[in-house]
């Protein structure tokens, strides 16, 4: 086992050594530039108000928390600067340092006067360490970091920290583009609001309450396109999460189908994608079911919340229609169902037999998964004719507070098996049910074009089967440190290991064609089927 740790003397004169096109001040105090060097390194300078250590980390894409965070810290004294490539196995733990030595520390300093500590540094966009190290490629997304620092040079714990989303391959001076905003001025586009007006939020921890607005009579046939999330920021108890579905009957009667969620702020549909509204076809929505979940651990009372959303919508159909396809437990069947102290794995199956039901190949543009907070891990395993072909939505550090979407793209085609795993760390008292301090395993894919045959898979009740809950000793994640991970115990991954290669090739042609959207402003590019 070899660490190594960088250094570097102090620099006379407190001028940047490198030449960085990019500047953010992303966080009060604490400054970035940054630099692509021909698309195979970063340069990049922290500029911190400490006269201590900071620190400075690359998210896991889901979660973009602490926990799985590839990081590093440093510090400068007298001496030099020193730097050490890190990463966090959880909140509120002491990263640890990696095997392999990544960041170079390409000059330090610190100026007193100021309070200013500077540690400019050099990494590959990509590099070699498959376990430890997360990946640098412009995806068109924002990358999720962290950033901390204290007020010593002995690293512990923070004074502050923060998290944010920075795209390190477009210039942050340029106004970020905002899809839905174009969309208002097509021609055609018109848009529907629904709120939940006023509502008393009980005095409670968990509070699940819904509201159902029937598709105005006007409308006899229009494709949703776009939906944005009105959030109530004056309210003094923040809604966990709200959810947007659609019923084919009147005053939500009958079925419903889950089309949108609160955890995208905007939430725009693939070209040629729509969800058909109206009452001139029985297949298109006639009312928009909206449930509200308002987690409140303080109690608090006299809170009002007015949150909801803008639906916006044309008269001139999409070529496909969008579908979802809720995989796991999303009834919550499992509800009072205790979970075994410690690790914890429950594995739902959607067989064959079940994914037949599609009829057609689909196509997933977008994906969340769910759980609560006892979460530890999460992910859904596709298998063609017995062979895997790797998993989708891998939130190997799940953060109940931290949930986001996936925007991997990938087809199912009928005969596939799913597995969806859900990996919690419970003391032995929790319980499956509705409430935050109980627990969940549902996997949402948004995908067209639609089958109505199959809404939902995983359990006998909706289709599928479930696995026995058995008690682990090492979890299923594949980063991290290589003596606790699957990657350890099986030597590295061939599925993690061909994605990193798959990053390297295509990094160049990512800045050919480089886009313009955002993490949250997700215009997925409709695939071509394959058979």
């Amino acid at each position: 086992l070899i660490l190594l740790e960088g250094s570097l003397a102090k620099l006379a004169g407190n001028e940047l050594v490198g030449k960085y096109n990019n500047s953010l001040n992303i966080f009060k105090g604490y400054t970035i530039h940054w630099s692509i060097i021909e698309d195979e390194h970063i340069i990049i300078a922290l500029e911190v108000n400490t006269m201590g250590w900071i620190g400075f980390g690359i998210g896991e894409d889901v979660s973009g928390s602490m926990g799985g965070a590839d990081m590093l810290t440093g510090f400068v004294n007298p001496s030099g600067g020193y730097i050490k490539d890190r990463w966090a196995e959880a909140k509120g733990t002491r990263p640890k340092v990696d095997l392999v030595q990544d960041w170079e520390l390409v000059a330090g300093w610190e100026d007193a006067g100021s309070s200013v500590t500077v540690l400019e540094l050099r990494r590959a966009l990509v590099t070699d360490d498959l376990a430890q190290d997360r990946p640098l490629v412009d995806t068109g997304r924002a990358t999720k970091i962290i950033g901390a620092w204290g007020e010593t040079d002995d690293f512990g714990y923070h004074a502050a920290s923060f998290k944010h989303q920075v795209n390190f391959f477009r210039d942050p001076k340029e106004p970020l583009p905002d899809p839905l905003k174009e969309l208002e001025t097509q021609t055609g586009v018109q848009s529907w609001t629904i709120l939940n007006e006023r509502y008393q939020v009980p005095a409670v921890m968990t509070t699940y309450t819904s509201r159902c607005f029937n598709v105005t009579s006007t409308i006899t046939q229009a494709s949703i396109i776009a939906m944005r999330t009105v959030a109530d920021k004056s309210s003094r108890v923040p809604l966990h999460h709200s959810r947007v579905l659609g019923s084919f009957e009147a005053d939500c009667k009958g079925r419903k189908m889950m089309l949108g969620t609160s955890r995208d702020t905007n939430f725009i549909l693939p070209q040629d994608v729509g969800i058909g509204i109206g009452w001139s076809k029985p297949e298109s929505f006639r009312s928009l079911w909206v449930d509200y979940h308002f987690h409140n651990p303080n109690h608090t009372s006299g809170a009002v919340d007015t949150s909801g959303f803008v639906i916006y919508y044309t008269p001139t159909l999409r070529k496909h229609e969008a579908g979802i396809l809720q995989v796991g437990d999303p009834a919550i069947r499992e509800r009072g169902t205790k979970l075994l102290r410690g690790l914890s794995k429950h594995v739902y199956n959607c067989p064959a037999s079940c994914t037949r039901q599609l009829g057609h190949p689909i196509i997933v543009y977008q994906s969340l998964t769910h759980m609560h907070m006892f979460g530890h891990q999460m992910y859904l395993e596709q298998f063609r004719e017995g062979q895997s072909l790797g998993r989708h939505s891998n939130s190997e550090y799940f953060d109940f507070a931290s949930q986001d979407f996936g925007y991997e793209v990938y087809q199912i085609n009928p005969g596939d098996h799913l597995k969806t795993a859900c990996i919690y760390d419970s003391d032995g008292t929790v319980k499956f049910g509705h409430g935050s301090q109980n627990e969940m395993c549902i996997h949402y894919l948004w995908y067209y074009p639609r089958s109505i045959a199959l809404p939902s898979c995983g359990r006998k009740d909706t289709c599928g089967s479930k696995d026995v809950q058995y008690r682990m000793h090492i979890d299923d994640r594949i980063w991290g440190e290589p003596s606790k991970t699957i990657a350890g115990k099986l030597g590295n991954s061939r599925g993690r290991l061909g994605n990193i290669l798959a990053m390297k090739r295509n990094s160049t042609k990512h800045k050919s064609r480089r886009s313009t959207k955002q993490s949250r402003h997700i215009i997925a590019r409709p695939l071509e089927f394959v058979a």
